[in-house]
């Protein structure tokens, strides 16, 4: 038996994570991942089976979720985390998986994916048409050319045009990779001017559905709107992609994810705030580039009544195209940001008075009123009396004050290796488990590359033990068990369940 696995059925808190895809033989496969600190204060996150499920009911996929997690071994009494994306079957409120888990274990609380959470704020953002245009006409000409002879041509124009280019082609832009949605735009905006080089080559071949296909695509690169929309996006895009990839790390926790979000959203406001001067050398880059390319930009004709454009009455092309794209993009971006973000926020509220911003002035009322609902929440947990907390958290905003400003801790895993277990038993409970929440789902979702070369259409039929069992060897394929270890695994499952 694996060592994680070992530390993972001893009595320490844990949380799952999970998500589903369908195979190649149409069956629902759950992949079921675990969370949890090991010994040396590491964040783990680690895959544990492929479960296939034929009822999507939430009661069912809880059932299943508990069941197959009694079956490894797991305590799952010990379960303080649920981690899904937001599909009603995981997520809903009144018949969701994550309801009926927590009738179970009321101490697993459910935290939405932060990372389908920003997916879906930026989606819901580009639903605004000129930016929605602009993202369509950047997949158009990923899709125009990605084929061989047509790369060939960009690759040509990329070394002719940009020789000091880092990237030799465009990023398709991906709907669930969201890096990919992020990058597809900056390689776009760096490669713009090969890419028209490209298309005023093609549009000269004899070749007539392909020809005009390019110049139509020519034709869009050159519309003032989709100018000033890739500038926009690509200003807005530079800031998300740092939550982005952030998220993506195992080790975060989710007191990071959240203050990550609120920077952005500063950062946000701060361009909204200043939209005028913000969009200005935005309008001066998107000139130049205009300039370059032969046309100018003009804003489109009013009329007296429009509601499928933005029809913004303004007294010139720079006014028209900051208010009718940049501040409502950036309006658009922070609300949602806001209202994706704001569960998460309300799940770490109590948990905050834990992270003092100023630990010399002793912790507040309010402050001591969330402990108490939180040792309260958390009673069964506590290894110590619950009239003890409030005590140990004034010491623990003392300990803290007495560190100077740069040794402080200003994270979750920070402040669990500056706390003592002997003389802060309490707080470091609750520590150890707000260390544990989920914060995304994208461990579970990066095994499905292995489903997909485990269970191929070669190999289609394979049995459940047998595909888990392969699963399980590619994915730890580093860890070498011992001879002891596997004797132990064979004594306490001799069925190799």
């Amino acid at each position: 038996m694996n060592d994680w696995l070992t530390t993972l059925t001893d009595p320490v808190f844990f949380t799952v994570l999970a998500d589903e895809t369908t195979d190649i033989s149409c069956q629902e496969q759950l992949s079921l991942c675990a969370r949890f600190v090991g010994d040396d204060f590491s964040v783990e996150e680690y895959f544990l089976k492929f479960v296939p499920v034929t009822d999507l009911s939430g009661k069912e996929l809880a059932s299943t979720v508990l069941k197959n997690l009694s079956q490894i071994g797991i305590d799952v009494s010990k379960m303080r985390g649920q981690g899904y994306d937001g599909a009603a079957a995981m997520s809903g409120r009144l018949n969701g998986a994550q309801v009926h888990i927590r009738e179970v274990i009321p101490t697993a609380l459910y935290v939405h994916c932060a990372a389908h959470s920003l997916n879906l704020a930026v989606s819901n953002s580009c639903s605004l048409s000129s930016i929605r245009n602009c993202m369509g006409t950047i997949a158009s000409v990923y899709n125009f050319f990605n084929t061989p002879k047509r790369q060939n041509v960009l690759r040509k124009a990329i070394v002719e045009v940009l020789p000091a280019s880092g990237s030799q082609k465009l990023v398709q832009v991906c709907a669930t990779r969201w890096v990919d949605r992020h990058e597809s735009v900056s390689v776009f905006s760096s490669l713009q001017d090969a890419v028209v080089e490209a298309l005023a080559e093609i549009s000269s071949w004899p070749e007539k559905e392909t020809s005009s296909r390019a110049v139509q695509l020519l034709s869009a690169l050159r519309q003032s709107e989709f100018c000033i929309a890739r500038l926009v996006l690509k200003k807005v895009f530079d800031y998300s992609v740092v939550l982005c990839k952030i998220l993506q790390r195992r080790s975060i926790d989710l007191y990071e994810a959240v203050n990550t979000a609120e920077d952005i959203i500063s950062e946000m406001k701060s361009l909204r705030q200043n939209a005028e001067c913000e969009f200005h050398e935005l309008f001066v880059s998107a000139q130049e580039t205009a300039q370059n390319q032969g046309f100018s930009l003009d804003m489109p004709r009013l009329t007296p009544r429009q509601i499928n454009r933005c029809n913004v009455a303004a007294a010139t092309n720079e006014e028209f195209f900051r208010v009718g794209i940049f501040i409502l993009f950036l309006d658009s971006f922070i609300a949602n940001l806001e209202s994706r973000f704001t569960a998460h926020k309300s799940i770490i509220g109590g948990l905050q008075c834990l992270f003092p911003a100023d630990p010399t002035v002793g912790p507040t009322t309010k402050q001591i009123q969330s402990i108490k609902i939180l040792g309260g929440f958390y009673k069964e947990d506590l290894t110590k009396p619950l009239e003890e907390l409030v005590p140990e958290l004034r010491l623990w905003y003392r300990k803290l004050s007495r560190l100077n400003a740069s040794e402080r801790p200003t994270d979750v895993l920070g402040c669990i290796k500056s706390c003592c277990f002997d003389a802060f038993p309490n707080i470091f409970t609750l520590l150890h488990i707000f260390l544990t929440l989920p914060v995304t789902t994208c461990t579970s979702e990066r095994y499905f590359s292995t489903l997909r070369r485990l269970k191929t259409y070669l190999r289609s039929t394979t049995s459940d033990t047998r595909m888990n069992g392969l699963a399980l060897l590619s994915i730890y394929r580093n860890y070498t068990p011992s001879p002891e270890q596997i004797i132990t695994g064979y004594v306490r499952h001799p069925t190799g369940v």
